[in-house]
């Protein structure tokens, strides 16, 4: 497979989005009916309290999730050519910067347990900070495979990683592992998805980082970082500000009561905006070519 500069017509573009949207419209239906079972399954096995607890880490790994990759995953999907030392720098360069994560997040994990005064926090983050060595490689593979429009081959993985997650987390909520079922669960989805994301991909990276190749595309990078950043806080302010001063039993509810009214619609338009972000990509030279090929596919439908 080639992951870098493959070209496509106009109608292999077209074609190759309208599967994609296709292919995300059915793997989000999946994806929640999933989660709605684990979920119900989960928080009889589990109680509220621990949701809290996990849902606290969540607000973590969440936002280490969204800087892990520095941005480059979004350059990635929107540079017209990439060379592959870039490639290789971009990847060992998030490494590096994951490793960094790590450390910050297991250090600080005592003092984040006092903040918000939740019980036996610091182990459960501790344990979760280093998968994020493993997120890094996950997203940078995610954003070629949505450089190439494959997103038959993302959503395969990405479905058969949360079933396997779901399914080991239930499994181990019943054998009284508590919120480590949680965790254990969490680290098999991102191992098992960048497992099969490097299968599909055929790739294996050199070791290097060129700063030469990192310098061109840098201030895009920063920008989609802040970016990020302004969407996380939107996005978790209120999970934050209930476990602070609720505490974990109410931020558990709260967790378990929103994961069942969290907008699917929503999910489906941010889904269906990675499809369309891609094929953007391949237009931002020549606008009008995909002006035409909208108008086409309103006209199919």
């Amino acid at each position: 497979m080639d992951l870098l500069n493959s070209t496509y017509t106009v109608s292999e573009i077209k074609n190759k989005s309208i599967k994609g949207i296709k292919w995300v419209g059915v793997a989000e239906v999946i994806v929640r009916l999933i989660q709605m079972i684990s979920t119900i399954i989960l928080a009889r096995l589990l109680g509220s309290t621990t949701f809290g607890t996990f849902g606290i880490c969540l607000i973590f790994y969440r936002f280490l999730q969204a800087i892990g990759d520095l941005g480059f995953g979004t350059v990635l999907v929107q540079k017209k050519h990439i060379e592959q030392k870039q490639l290789d720098s971009i990847l060992f360069l998030c490494l590096i910067f994951s490793t960094i994560l790590c450390l910050i997040l297991y250090l600080s994990a005592d003092y984040v347990q006092y903040f918000f005064s939740s019980g036996d926090l610091a182990r459960p983050l501790k344990m979760l900070s280093f998968i994020f060595i493993i997120v890094a490689c996950s997203t940078i593979l995610r954003s070629l495979f949505m450089r190439k429009l494959d997103f038959d081959k993302l959503t395969i993985c990405e479905v058969l990683s949360l079933f396997f997650n779901s399914v080991i987390a239930v499994f181990l909520a019943y054998k009284g592992f508590g919120i480590w079922s949680l965790i254990i669960g969490l680290y098999t989805e991102n191992i098992l998805l960048t497992i099969l994301l490097f299968i599909y991909a055929d790739w294996i990276p050199h070791p290097r980082i060129s700063f030469t190749h990192i310098k061109e595309i840098l201030n895009f990078a920063l920008n989609v970082i802040l970016a990020r950043v302004a969407y996380f806080f939107n996005a978790n302010i209120d999970k934050f500000l209930v476990g602070k001063f609720l505490g974990a039993h109410y931020l558990g509810i709260y967790v378990i009561a929103y994961s069942f009214i969290d907008m699917p619609v929503q999910r489906l338009s941010k889904n269906a905006s990675k499809v369309t972000f891609s094929t953007l990509s391949k237009f931002q030279d020549n606008l009008m070519e995909f002006k035409n090929m909208e108008l086409d596919n309103w006209a199919i439908y």
